[in-house]
């Protein structure tokens, strides 16, 4: 969205008879209505993918080994391994198996897995929601306390000096940010997937955790033409939480009537709000493949790591 996408990017969006439609072009986050249905994928909705064996190639295994970008402790690496192997197995990869080596983990499955699910597998996934405070283009700093004609929303007094200084070039729009909790960010990002405009965002504190999401769940949307997309579902209070900062950002004036999604501290997307969202169940649409969706539905339902974990080149195994 943004200065791009809020003035001339912008598709019109209304509420419709059974979802609620939050988003601009190329990505879009929806809730269920208050009789709690959803679009049904479509009987041509492809069956969950699976890793496979290449022919000729029986009993063969991949094989890599994670290595965590911290040093974690036993207690740390014993719980990254119940969840590594948890998203393996949402994933669909059969027979998977995750076992301590030093300085990290191995994970060994049955076929031939690519290099991309493995990466995705190892990805901390820290989901967050944080409303959005003021937008600008990302290709030039600006003199603190000097006038910016293409800023749109108001930067904290606090926040100023780091917003003007923080230049998003089309290399960087996908540089990741330390997020703390209770502080406002100055984050690179992008208009919308569709439109990979840089952007600059200065962003409030963190409204809803990604902790709160109790499930997630990924189906192609063909009623909607929407494509693929990740359902997640918060407890109660993630549900409560969501419902306070949607109904606040609704009837605001643009962009402070948008919220940042943000994994791993990158902004995934950052949609306009039209209505309080009470239903504790948001849908993520946007231009996402299969594998893509998939392997992000998997490691939100599992929670996330205490770090990034690397993997290394898979090998073959018998």
């Amino acid at each position: 969205m943004g200065i791009a996408s809020s003035r001339v990017g912008r598709k019109s969006f209304r509420v419709l008879t059974v979802t609620v439609v939050l988003a601009v072009a190329g990505a879009a986050v929806s809730a269920c209505s208050a009789d709690g249905a959803k679009p049904e994928p479509g009987a041509s909705t492809p069956a969950p993918s699976t890793a496979s064996t290449a022919p000729g190639s029986s009993g063969a295994r991949t094989v890599a080994v994670f290595t965590p970008d911290r040093r974690l402790d036993e207690a740390e690496l014993t719980r990254s391994g119940e969840l590594l192997l948890g998203r393996a197995k949402a994933r669909g990869l059969p027979d998977a198996q995750v076992a301590p080596v030093p300085g990290g983990l191995r994970l060994s499955v049955a076929g031939q897995v690519a290099a991309d699910r493995l990466v995705a597998l190892g990805r901390q996934a820290v989901l967050e929601f944080r409303p959005v405070l003021a937008l600008a283009p990302g290709g030039t700093t600006q003199p603190v306390g000097g006038p910016d004609p293409l800023l749109t929303g108001t930067v904290p007094p606090d926040l100023a000096s780091r917003f003007a200084a923080l230049t998003c070039g089309a290399s960087s729009a996908a540089l990741t940010a330390p997020t703390d909790p209770g502080a406002a960010l100055a984050v690179c990002g992008t208009v919308s997937k569709a439109d990979p405009v840089a952007m600059k965002l200065a962003l409030g504190p963190l409204a809803v955790r990604g902790v709160d999401v109790t499930k997630a769940a990924a189906d192609f949307d063909s009623q909607y033409n929407r494509g693929w997309q990740v359902t997640l579902s918060f407890n109660p209070k993630g549900t409560t939480a969501f419902a306070e900062v949607t109904g606040k950002l609704a009837v605001q004036s643009d962009p402070a009537n948008q919220i940042a999604i943000l994994l791993d501290g990158t902004v995934v997307s950052h949609p306009a709000v039209i209505q309080s969202i009470t239903g504790g169940e948001v849908v993520i649409s946007g231009n996402y493949g299969e594998d893509e969706a998939r392997d992000l539905a998997a490691v939100l339902t599992q929670g996330s790591l205490p770090a990034t974990f690397q993997p290394s080149a898979a090998t073959s195994a018998p």
